[in-house]
């Protein structure tokens, strides 16, 4: 492969394409030429007036970096292809196997590769062919399941070396078995189903959370038609659990009226819903809200009983806390009470 000479430098450097690489004496700087633009033209252009390329920090002008931008890819070109020629060459002799690969944790329950039979002696092939096979020291018998851990010479590598720790030597479970043509479609056969049937359930359950949210929307909207604003701020404060966010939320109906809840995840409780109002004569502001057949009633609780049935909600109270409890607040968190 011929040097093909760019430029002489103010400094009486030699610049030249070798190998796919722009060198300055014959010492690489760079391989990939790009134009210029904007401020980093301008800067070029300090240094040399008819600037339009750049590679590293060598500025070139129109004509000489489009004669390096076309050698460069040149050079590339006929290494890729050399490299081609070499890896067929290298490939003839090789005794390749379509094999199945199993493994409990490293790899794919079910993975076809192309397994080569190497001599002993011929280790460096693995470093620049190894693209697309797996290559083992040891002779498999078609009859037998060989692990690559039954030996100490058995090595693999699958696809580029960013995947070999999956296939070095590994665990007893790793296995490698060849299969027939027959064997092989069925297992791809089988891939390819299950892959289809991941799909589906995926797109099943993509339709079920768009069912899910569109009823969750709607039952928003005829919870919002008496509602003309919910009002949510946040604060902190302290329990068993330390630190715990609260919020405080204000459901402002049409007519005017509004009923204030607080929202909080109590400590080995859950979460809880409280009104900041009195619900009966006589009571502090608070309670607990529970389903009792159906119904929403207020719970209060009070020495010695206990906690006990004060009020079913009225009809404002539970529009605000089936709001509070599936939009606001806490609401999609996931802690349960």
């Amino acid at each position: 492969m011929e040097n093909v000479f760019i430029m002489t430098s103010k400094a009486g450097n030699r610049i030249e394409a070798i190998d796919g690489f722009l060198c300055v004496d014959g010492k690489r700087v760079g391989c990939e030429v790009e134009p210029l633009h904007g401020l980093n033209l301008s800067k070029a252009m300090e240094v040399k007036p008819d600037a339009a390329y750049i590679c590293n920090n060598i500025v070139l002008n129109a004509t000489e970096g489009d004669a390096a931008k076309g050698a460069i890819e040149t050079q590339k070109a006929e290494i890729a292809e050399k490299k081609h020629a070499e890896r067929v060459e290298w490939e003839g002799p090789l005794v390749k196997h379509r094999v199945l690969l199993r493994s409990g944790y490293y790899l794919s329950d079910n993975e076809i590769a192309t397994i080569c039979i190497l001599p002993d002696d011929d280790q460096q092939g693995y470093a620049d062919w190894c693209k697309g096979y797996v290559f083992c020291t040891s002779a498999i018998d078609p009859a037998y399941k060989v692990s690559f851990s039954d030996s100490p010479t058995a090595q693999a590598i699958f696809g580029d070396r960013s995947r070999a720790t999956k296939y070095t030597i590994c665990s007893g479970e790793s296995s490698v078995r060849i299969i027939t043509e027959m064997e092989e479609n069925a297992v791809l056969s089988e891939c390819r189903a299950e892959e289809e049937r991941r799909e589906a359930a995926k797109l099943e359950k993509a339709e079920k959370l768009e069912k899910e949210r569109i009823s969750k929307e709607k039952k928003r909207a005829e919870l919002m038609e008496t509602v003309s604003r919910v009002d949510v701020s946040k604060s902190t404060y302290a329990d068993e659990g330390g630190k715990q966010a609260m919020y405080t939320i204000t459901v402002v109906f049409k007519d005017g009226d509004s009923l204030a809840f607080t929202d909080r995840n109590v400590f080995d409780f859950g979460r809880c819903t409280n009104p900041l109002y009195s619900i009966a004569d006589g009571e502090e502001p608070g309670g607990l809200v529970t389903s009792d057949g159906g119904k929403l009633v207020f719970e209060s609780f009070a020495e010695p009983g206990g906690w006990r049935a004060v009020r079913e909600l009225t009809e404002k109270e539970r529009v605000a806390y089936r709001l509070i409890r599936g939009y606001y607040g806490f609401a999609g968190s996931g802690i349960r009470m």
